[in-house]
């Protein structure tokens, strides 16, 4: 195994993480304004 390939699984592995915690930023936002949302209709 070559350094060079080593380092470009290192490199694909980061970046599909930061995807992956970026998705789940996004989706926790998207949730969270969706309760609030359904919350301030039943307060009405």
């Amino acid at each position: 195994m070559t350094q060079a390939y080593a380092n470009q699984i290192l490199a694909l592995a980061l970046g599909m993480s930061a995807i992956g915690l970026g998705g789940l930023f996004i989706a926790s936002r998207l949730y969270d304004r969706k309760t609030r949302q359904l919350e301030a209709r039943r307060s009405d």
